[in-house]
């Protein structure tokens, strides 16, 4: 993906991806976790080093707006000369 692009990573905190991810009911578990959260909690900490590794931009998305989330990415975007 990095020789084709650039990779963006919004960071968002468990409670935050589990409260999106409970809104989907048809979206299948990935452990044998309890909760969404608790599963959430340990996938982050399995990745999300290594997404902060690859990542050409790291975005904290906490308590962000969709317009706020898009306009940070078109101001990371211009500054790279890319928009």
């Amino acid at each position: 993906l990095k020789e084709n692009g650039l990779l963006i990573f919004l960071n968002a905190p468990a409670d935050t991806l589990a409260e999106r991810i409970d809104q989907d009911p048809g979206r299948p578990h990935l452990t044998d976790s309890q909760s969404t959260k608790e599963e959430v909690e340990v996938i982050l900490a399995e990745r999300v080093k290594l997404y902060e590794a690859v990542a050409d931009e790291v975005i904290q998305d906490v308590d962000m707006t969709l317009e706020q989330k898009v306009a940070e990415v078109q101001k990371r975007l211009e500054r790279r000369g890319i928009l």
